[in-house]
């Protein structure tokens, strides 16, 4: 390694993972366009930074990293509320930092949301898998570990850029907003009615997969199997046992469940920073 500038995962926390933009040219293929579950941080985080909009970034879910960095470097850190420390002094999240060598980055409580993003003004030397560092089944792009080293090149010559706003809070709308699926009319219409009156809470079977949800059950007037169709993030499908689950930024491409709904972009980064136990209401609109 021609590069002697590196950090090293102290802690790795509870899923630490490197995220970009994702892969979304290969679902033909059946590879998941996966990339960084809330996509409105991740690309302001690198914003901020000046950075290009695919640069990877670590996304850190509910426990956060302890990284010890052997090297100077600028970082900014968005996402959720949460308590960030270097060498034990408070972080401000969303404006840049610097870190000088020897110094050791801390995570503290999650005040809100569950996904927080660390943005590292550098050339990351990462392998990549089909143009992308997200997480991959069968490949080497895992959760991060204790004592991996990541070994980088600081950038020169980026512009970091002041925020306008300063009020970057996670956001926590009432409402989920969703549009008709392909199948919504195989709905009875008091399920139809349901999902717009009625909270849905997450449950402890929530992933970068899919959000297992737990509300009234939903019933469907037309009884015929589907088969298997194209799904997306933010698809929302309509299990046997009449409950629900909403496909997030790592799903499979196809899917043989009926597709009652589909979540907007901004929804689907709303959704990715709520925590299991947590209660949501959609906001149905057709298309």
């Amino acid at each position: 390694m021609n590069s002697s500038a590196f950090f090293d995962i102290i802690k790795p926390g509870l899923f630490t993972v490197w995220q970009d933009a994702g892969r979304p040219g290969f679902r033909h293929l059946g590879v998941p366009a996966g990339g960084a579950m809330d996509m409105g941080a991740y690309r302001r985080v690198n914003e901020l930074l000046g950075l290009p909009g695919n640069h990877p970034v670590l996304e850190c879910t509910m426990i956060g990293p302890e990284i010890s960095f052997e090297a100077e470097v600028t970082l900014c850190i968005s996402g959720a509320e949460c308590e960030v420390l270097l060498n034990g002094n408070p972080v401000a999240l969303h404006q840049s930092f610097h870190v000088r060598a020897g110094q050791t980055l801390t995570y503290g409580r999650f005040l809100q949301g569950c996904r927080s993003y660390i943005g590292i003004a550098a050339e990351i030397m990462l392998d990549q898998v089909m143009g992308s560092v997200s997480p991959l089944p069968g490949t080497h792009l895992q959760p991060l570990r204790k004592n991996d080293r990541i070994y980088f090149r600081p950038l020169s010559g980026i512009r970091i850029e002041t925020p306008t706003d300063s009020d970057f809070r996670t956001e926590k709308a009432s409402f989920i907003e969703v549009y008709h699926g392909p199948e919504w009319n195989w709905l009875h219409p008091e399920a139809q009615h349901t999902l717009g009156h009625y909270s849905f809470t997450i449950t402890h079977e929530a992933n970068a997969v899919g959000y297992r949800m737990k509300g009234p059950v939903l019933e469907k007037t037309v009884q015929t199997e589907l088969l298997s169709s194209a799904v997306l993030p933010g698809t929302v499908q309509l299990l046997p046992d009449g409950q629900i689950i909403i496909l997030m930024r790592h799903c499979q491409t196809t899917g043989g469940y009926p597709r009652i709904m589909q979540l907007t972009e901004e929804s689907i980064d709303i959704l990715a920073q709520r925590r299991p136990g947590e209660e949501i209401n959609f906001k149905v609109s057709p298309l």
